[in-house]
């Protein structure tokens, strides 16, 4: 979606705090699902340089060294497309969004699709113990703050063409 409409992704994920100050969870890593542990400060800059046609050097995470790399993004992009599950969580990065969309999708999907990605127990421990039930403390007010919700079980193509003909109902 993002290469069709010209856009640049960030994602959220690159702002997790790597030593995050809110420790409800013993593991590492498992604290990332919390809201408190996420730089909104600095994803918040980046945004709003983007928006304005400016470069920012935006983060990527390396998962198997848990450290940053930033390479600098210029204003070549029409749109920003920002992306992950606590996106809504900010105020003021929801009003940097000019369509934010929520998608619906039940534990058991996402447990499913993200078994198909990351197969391992130690995994699926996680996601059930900790990843899923963060998620479904914040749903319902998530999907009571997106301008639009679209269900995760319909066809790819079909959430596909109804985000893109948002996407293009306010350009």
């Amino acid at each position: 979606l993002a290469k069709d409409v010209g856009a640049i992704v960030v994602s959220l994920d690159n702002y997790f705090l790597l030593d995050p100050p809110y420790k409800k969870y013993e593991e590492n890593g498992k604290n990332w699902e919390l809201p408190e542990n996420i730089d909104w400060v600095t994803c918040k800059e980046h945004i709003l340089l983007l928006k304005e046609g400016k470069k920012a050097m935006l983060r990527k995470i390396n998962w198997d060294t848990l450290t940053f790399s930033e390479s600098e993004i210029g204003s070549t992009y029409s749109l920003i497309v920002v992306e992950g599950f606590l996106l809504l969580h900010d105020e003021e990065l929801r009003n940097l969004l000019d369509l934010s969309v929520y998608v619906h999708v039940p534990d058991s999907v996402g447990l499913q699709r993200r078994m198909e990605r990351e197969q391992t127990e130690e995994n699926k421990k996680w996601y059930e113990e900790d990843t899923f039930p963060e998620y479904a403390s914040r749903r319902a007010l998530f999907e009571g703050l997106a301008d639009l919700v679209i269900d995760g079980e319909k066809e790819l193509i079909e959430n596909y063409e109804i985000v893109k003909s948002k996407i293009q109902e306010i350009q």
